[in-house]
């Protein structure tokens, strides 16, 4: 196993998932994410292109019709390491998860976040 899969493994984890459901608003999503031990190892271990390709991947599972998108929390916590590593990858992935993640509660709001702080940075 690389330690890209590990990092891998380790974000979309029931633990982390356990962790983040503590959460109760985007501030504190974000805490407890970029807090996590997950986070560092995604942030320490994963190559942009990896995150936003897992990104990209995970967006487009679907998952089953009406239910929350199966993936939301780890492409919210893909989302934000992948900011700090890589701004216009970043917003581009965030634009992607947008589209594709309809259902979900974290990963919208990430997204949505990034697209708007981004936005005006990434075009100067």
């Amino acid at each position: 196993m690389t330690s890209e899969q590990i990092a891998f493994g380790a974000v979309e984890s029931d633990a982390l998932a356990a962790d983040l459901d503590a959460a109760f608003d985007l501030a504190s999503f974000e805490r407890i994410a970029r807090g996590s031990s997950a986070f560092g190892v995604a942030v320490q271990s994963c190559r942009p292109e990896g995150l936003k390709h897992r990104i990209f991947t995970l967006a487009r599972d679907r998952g089953e019709r009406g239910a929350e998108h199966p993936h939301d929390a780890a492409i919210a916590v893909y989302l934000l390491a992948l900011e700090g590593l890589d701004r216009a990858g970043c917003r581009a992935a965030a634009r992607y998860a947008l589209g594709r993640v309809g259902l979900g509660w974290w990963a919208p709001r990430v997204a949505g976040r990034i697209v708007e702080s981004l936005g005006a940075q990434v075009s100067r």
